[in-house]
């Protein structure tokens, strides 16, 4: 009996291993790689450079030229699709060129790679920049066989290019209590014109006849003829120079952010007995004060270089740099 329950055990145990030693290995999925997808410098045909990082450009008509190396990860590659903002971009703003046989090829998006390139291409696109001013992004998506992608993108930023200025140039803007004909300022030639005159957009305020001759000058201007002016608030204005503006939307900012300024009024403008005259926009500037002043839809930048003060008559005056 024992040995029949041994033999039985044995039988058992042998049952157990051979059921354990059949039994199907758990299988395990494969890794699958994506596509490798990386900008080239430059053409490999003529060692021309190619746009490979974020760039800005003020020309909405421009081509950007970018290079293109894929190589298959686990699968074949099977196509490249092109997008702005994650929108397809045209066919009809896409060259496209394959750089390892210098051949063009029929632009699609998406693109369906044949033949060798299944294994890796470098190809050339010449994309038509978007003719919006704005930040876009150009993605460069290239798909396998496994659905798996690789990609690269680029930023490219379109702005509205700098209007040049008109003029540069220096005027005198003298007390209006001086010589006739030189209390104003025609900010478009710099010359000095009545302080009524209607060619002139700013003006001084003449003197105080209550005060001592020698300091009764009110060395203060404004502006007429329907002209607004602003002091310049540097603050607001990104490494702002007097001498570094170059552009009328440099000054045209600088109005929009600047200073409004309370209006006032003449006291005397040729003697004692001479009617107050309203006067908008009125500055008590100092040598290095920048203003802007707006007449006609022009802009005109002011510097003011000097505040020339004479004791012995009314020939004070400003010295000012103007641009528009």
């Amino acid at each position: 009996m024992k040995k029949f329950l041994s033999l039985f055990a044995l039988v058992a145990i042998t049952l157990v291993f051979v059921t354990s030693g059949c039994k199907e290995d758990d299988t395990i999925d494969p890794i699958n790689f994506p596509p490798d997808v990386v900008f080239l410098l430059e053409d490999p045909t003529d060692g021309s450079v190619y746009d490979y990082a974020d760039y800005t450009t003020d020309d909405t008509t421009s081509f950007a030229s970018i290079g293109i190396k894929a190589d298959k990860g686990t699968g074949a590659l099977k196509s490249l699709t092109i997008t702005q903002d994650g929108g397809n971009v045209s066919v009809d703003r896409l060259i496209i060129r394959d750089l390892r046989t210098d051949t063009e090829i029929t632009a699609n998006n998406p693109l369906l790679i044949l033949g060798d390139n299944v294994d890796g291409f470098e190809i050339e696109i010449l994309l038509n920049l978007q003719d919006e001013f704005s930040a876009a992004t150009y993605t460069f998506d290239v798909a396998d066989e496994n659905g798996l992608v690789g990609s690269s993108s680029i930023t490219v930023t379109t702005f509205k290019p700098a209007t040049p200025l008109d003029m540069s140039l220096s005027g005198v803007l003298f007390n209006a209590a001086g010589p006739a004909g030189t209390g104003g300022l025609n900010l478009i030639d710099g010359s000095s014109v009545g302080s009524t005159n209607s060619a002139a957009q700013i003006r001084d305020l003449g003197i105080d006849c209550a005060e001592p001759n020698a300091s009764n000058w009110l060395a203060q201007f404004g502006t007429v003829n329907g002209a607004d002016m602003k002091e310049v608030d540097a603050t607001q204005l990104e490494n702002f120079t007097f001498s570094g503006v170059d552009s009328k939307e440099v000054i045209s900012e600088a109005y929009s952010k600047g200073v409004a300024l309370s209006d006032g009024s003449t006291v005397n403008t040729t003697g004692c007995d001479a009617v107050p005259l309203s006067v908008t926009d009125v500055a008590a500037p100092t040598a290095g004060d920048v203003y802007v002043v707006e007449s006609n839809g022009v802009y005109y930048m002011i510097e003011v270089e000097s505040v020339n003060i004479t004791t012995s008559s009314n020939g004070d005056s400003y010295t000012l740099n103007i641009k528009y």
